[in-house]
């Protein structure tokens, strides 16, 4: 399977290089950006998790999370990751 070839940015706050194709790459960032930017989580249908509240998901499309971490109330982008792989982790992995 091919791999994105966006070209890493500066302003990057994830490795966007393991998504299968530009366009999920640029929609997983463009994402990052907006919450960056002060747009709300819950905008993108993003949500905390039930097993610990520190932990957001945001999909970008039905394959693929963003997983943020909540630290003293400001989001951290951690990781984008297939849903398949994001199912696959037990609650300690993630946290």
């Amino acid at each position: 399977m091919a791999r994105a070839k966006l070209k890493s940015l500066s302003s990057d706050l994830i490795d966007y290089s393991r998504l299968p194709t530009n366009k999920i790459a640029e929609k997983a960032r463009a994402i990052v950006n907006a919450i960056d930017h002060g747009k709300c989580y819950t905008s993108f249908h993003g949500k905390r998790m039930r097993y610990n509240r520190d932990i957001v998901s945001v999909p970008v499309n039905r394959d693929y999370r963003i997983i943020y971490d909540s630290i003293d109330g400001d989001l951290c982008p951690r990781a984008v990751m297939s849903h398949e792989d994001y199912n696959a982790k037990k609650p300690a992995e993630l946290s």
